[in-house]
């Protein structure tokens, strides 16, 4: 067995893992039938299951939960209400071979967790990054998550570690990959050291007046009673809330968009934007009438501003006293 790191895992380390990790099949009845294996054609028998998946969990307390198939995740899904003292948040699913891994996050009434993210990132200053930088630590931290989430340990941050501290970072931070109060506070701290609060705060007018009546909200930055766009540069900064996030890749094929959509995307410094991206969405928003708030830096203006005047998609445009700029 190997660890993320590629290293042996020793035989303390087996026990420890396989003493932390259960199996359990929800399905409780036979399935004699072939052919496609749905919830909605055994809905009578899986709804029936999740007694006993319920009693699993209140004796086990998982913290996190991967669901196989699609057909189990719906039972779950539909049955959640039942659940006592039980919380369960369902993210995106992952294809491994034909099937659908669904990683499902359980909280329990009176067991929260109080988690000091200034200490968080305290250590991750001092023990893996060892940056006076504080908002290139958090940034740091964000990244690492997103990398934990997508399975990608062997590239980026992780990979250019000594070994010693690759471990103890992934020690401390695998615990928070889902987790939404530690995500969403690391992104706020993020965002206020990158000055992007102020913009907002600055632009909270105009804001205010382009979200009024808003049907739905996307943005690739937390913002409150937005939907996070996921796969929308910088990925670092949508892992809030990923249970309702939309692919921002796929959103135009696959999500239905009215006259009512509103985009917030905000151009960071350090994450380019292509232009053939910016073209993308500007035919979208021609096609669908949906608006869009763009903010950036007076670096990023020189950059894409041409091609903004000449999709003749710029209803105005305003300045912050910092020189950040926003459009629309």
């Amino acid at each position: 067995m190997l660890e993320s790191s590629g290293h042996l895992l020793t035989a303390e380390d087996k026990s420890s893992l396989w003493e932390s990790v259960a199996f359990y099949n929800y399905i409780q009845h036979f399935l004699p039938e072939a052919g496609e294996f749905t919830y909605a054609g055994h809905k009578e028998a899986m709804d029936a299951n999740f007694t006993a998946f319920s009693q699993v969990l209140n004796e086990l307390k998982p913290a996190l939960i991967y669901i196989w198939t699609d057909a189990v995740k719906d039972a779950v899904q539909a049955n959640c209400a039942r659940l006592k003292g039980v919380k369960l948040k369902f993210f995106h699913g992952h294809i491994v071979g034909s099937m659908t891994v669904w990683p499902v996050v359980a909280s329990y009434v009176g067991e929260g967790k109080n988690v000091d993210v200034k200490a968080l990132i305290a250590e991750a200053q001092t023990s893996w990054f060892k940056l006076k930088d504080y908002k290139a630590v958090v940034r740091n931290i964000l990244s690492v998550l997103l990398s934990y989430r997508n399975h990608d340990t062997g590239s980026g941050i992780t990979a250019i570690l000594p070994d010693n501290a690759a471990e103890n970072m992934e020690t401390v931070l695998r615990p928070f990959i889902y987790d939404d109060d530690v995500i969403t506070e690391l992104t706020c701290i993020y965002q206020k050291t990158s000055g992007l609060d102020e913009i907002l705060s600055q632009q909270e007018n105009n804001i205010r007046d382009l979200l009024s009546g808003a049907k739905n909200i996307y943005s690739n930055f937390y913002y409150n009673g937005a939907l996070p766009l996921s796969g929308a540069e910088p990925g670092w900064l949508t892992l809030w809330n990923s249970e309702s996030g939309v692919d921002f890749r796929k959103m135009f094929t696959m999500r239905p968009l009215s006259s009512g959509d509103v985009m917030l995307i905000w151009v960071d410094e350090e994450v380019s934007w292509s232009l053939i991206l910016f073209q993308r969405v500007f035919d979208c928003m021609k096609l669908c009438g949906w608006k869009m708030l763009v903010l950036m830096g007076k670096e990023q203006i020189g950059q894409y501003f041409q091609a903004f005047k000449s999709s003749r998609m710029v209803n105005s445009t305003y300045e912050t006293q910092d020189g950040k700029s926003g459009s629309n």
